[in-house]
C-alpha cells in the first residue's frame, strides 16, 4: 500500500458503486486473513524473542544494533507498557466498493477503560476529504474535512485479550452522506471487526464482515480496517485501513528495531500523585488525583482533574483504617484547566485555582482542602511519565504554602490495581525507562 495525502485521490464514478456485481466479476481477491497471519505470527515471534533475551524476568530487549563501543552487546529496549486508552483515526476499507483501497471510511474513535477491566469504544463518522457529486465526481472541501458529523454511537464491554486480540460489533451503525467516502450517501450497517488485535499501543487491525442495507444490501466481507493513534485528523497524511499498512509505520516500540523511538503522545489518562511535603515529609501519602488529558484541536490541551478517594478512612486522631469499598473512586467535583501548552521539548506549566479536594479524597489529615496549585518546572518523560514541583497555596483547612512540594503523572486506566504511587520526579528512577531513550536511559546491554 502507499501512502496516501488526501488530495491525490482517483476518482471512483458513483454508476460503477453501484453496480457491485458485475464490478465484482473477474477480480482477485486479496488474502487479508493470510496477511493478518504473518503480522500475528512475526508479533509472536517478537514476544518470543524478548522473553528469550530476558532470561531473568526482565522486559528488556536485545536489538542486536551496534552500540559503537567495539562489543557487539547490542542495546537493550525496554518495552512501553501497553495502553489502548486513547484517540485513534480508524479506516475502514470497504473492499467490495473500493477494491483499490484508495477512499477508506475515517472514523473518530476514542477507547476508554470501563473501571471493570473491559473497555468502552466511541465510533464518531468525519467528514470525507472530497465533496462527491452525483455522477461520482469529487471535489476537494474548502472546510470542514475531517471534522465530526453525524452521530457518535458507543460500543461498551469490549475486552481486549492478554495477547492483544479483540472483536467487537457495531450494530446499526449510520454514516451520513458528508462521512461516506465512496459514494457520498447515507449507509446503514451493522459492522463486525473480527481477527483484530494491537500491534501496539499506536496501532490495531484486523478484518471487517457484516451488512450494510443502506443505500444497498451488501456484504462487507472480506473489508479490512486499521485504527492509529493521533489527535489531530487533519495533519495525517498516511490513511492507515488494514494489517499490511502496520509495514509502512514505524517499528513498534516492543521490538525497538533499529530503536525506533514510540511518538510522544499526551493525550490519556493518568494518575497523578501529589506529595505535600510540609505535611508529609516521608512521601508516603501522596494526594491522587485522576487526569485527563486530552487535545482542544488548537496545539493545546485540556487537563480535566478528578480527586480520588483515599486508601484509607482517616479519623481524628489520625489513625488509619484501611477501606473495604470505594478506595480511589471519584470524590468531589472535577476541575478543568483548558489551553495548556507543551513544548517541543515536552515541557509545561500549569495553575490548578480553587482545586477543592473533599476529606474523603485527603490522604494527609481527611478533611476537606481548598488551595490554588501552580505545577511547574513540569515535563514528560515519556507518553507514560511526567513530573516537576508544586508551589501555590491552601486556604483551607489551614492556610499553608504549599513549595517545596512535588508531583507525577503515570499513564494508568486502572487506577486500583496501580501499586506504585509515583509523586515525584525520583520516582523516575523505579519506573521502566521509556522507549525513546532506546539504549540511554535503559542501559547499553552489558
Amino acid at each position: 500500500m502507499n501512502l496516501r495525502v488526501a488530495t491525490a485521490l482517483t476518482p471512483t464514478l458513483f454508476v460503477l458503486l453501484l453496480s457491485v456485481g458485475s464490478a465484482l466479476t473477474g477480480c482477485t481477491t486479496p488474502d487479508p486473513e493470510g496477511r493478518l497471519g504473518e503480522f500475528d505470527e512475526a508479533r509472536a515471534a517478537a514476544a518470543a524473542d524478548a522473553a528469550q533475551d530476558s532470561g531473568n524476568g526482565d522486559t528488556t530487549i536485545d536489538t542486536g544494533a551496534d552500540t559503537g563501543s567495539g562489543s557487539g552487546s547490542g542495546v537493550t529496549c525496554t518495552p512501553a507498557p501497553f495502553d489502548p486508552v486513547g484517540t485513534y483515526l480508524l479506516g475502514v476499507n470497504v473492499f467490495p466498493l473500493d477494491r483499490r483501497d484508495e477512499h477508506p471510511l475515517l472514523i473518530s474513535t476514542e477507547i476508554e477503560a470501563d473501571g471493570s477491566g473491559s473497555y468502552t469504544f466511541t465510533f464518531q463518522p468525519l467528514a470525507t476529504d472530497d465533496i462527491i457529486a452525483d455522477d461520482g465526481s469529487r471535489t476537494p472541501r474548502t472546510t470542514g474535512a475531517r471534522a465530526p458529523v453525524g452521530t457518535a454511537i458507543v460500543v461498551s464491554g469490549v475486552t481486549i485479550g492478554d495477547d492483544r486480540s479483540f472483536n467487537l460489533t457495531v450494530a446499526g451503525l449510520r454514516i451520513v452522506g458528508e462521512a461516506n467516502s465512496l459514494t457520498g450517501r447515507d449507509i446503514l450497517a451493522d459492522i463486525n471487526f473480527v481477527d483484530a488485535s494491537f500491534r501496539d499501543s499506536n496501532f490495531a487491525c484486523g478484518n471487517v464482515t457484516g451488512q450494510a442495507s443502506e443505500p444497498i444490501s451488501l456484504s462487507l466481507a472480506p473489508s479490512t480496517f486499521a485504527f492509529q493513534r493521533t489527535t489531530d485528523f487533519l495533519s495525517a497524511t498516511f490513511l492507515a485501513d488494514n494489517c499490511n499498512d502496520a509495514a509502512e509505520i514505524p517499528a513498534p516500540a516492543e521490538i525497538c528495531e533499529g530503536c525506533t523511538p514510540a511518538p510522544f503522545e499526551a493525550v490519556g489518562t493518568y494518575l497523578l500523585g501529589v506529595n505535600v511535603f510540609p505535611l508529609d515529609r516521608r512521601d508516603e501519602h501522596p494526594l491522587l488525583i485522576s487526569t485527563e488529558v486530552a487535545a482542544d484541536g488548537s496545539g493545546g490541551y485540556t487537563f480535566t482533574f478528578q480527586p480520588l478517594a483515599t486508601d484509607d478512612i482517616i479519623a481524628d486522631d489520625g489513625s488509619r483504617t484501611p477501606r473495604t469499598t470505594g478506595a480511589r473512586a471519584p470524590a468531589g467535583t472535577p476541575i478543568v484547566v483548558t489551553g495548556v501548552t507543551i513544548g517541543d521539548d515536552r515541557s509545561f506549566n500549569l495553575t490548578v485555582a480553587g482545586l477543592r479536594i473533599v476529606g474523603e479524597a485527603n490522604s494527609l489529615t481527611g478533611r476537606d482542602i481548598l488551595a490554588d496549585i501552580n505545577f511547574v518546572d513540569a515535563s514528560f518523560r515519556d507518553s507514560n511519565f511526567a513530573c516537576g514541583n508544586v508551589t501555590g497555596q491552601a486556604s483551607e483547612p489551614i492556610s499553608l504554602s504549599l513549595a517545596p512540594s512535588t508531583f507525577a503523572f503515570q499513564r494508568a486506566s486502572n487506577f486500583l490495581s496501580a501499586t506504585f504511587l509515583a509523586d515525584a520526579c525520583n520516582d523516575a528512577e523505579q519506573i521502566p525507562a521509556p522507549p525513546e531513550d532506546c539504549g540511554e536511559g535503559s542501559g547499553s546491554g552489558n
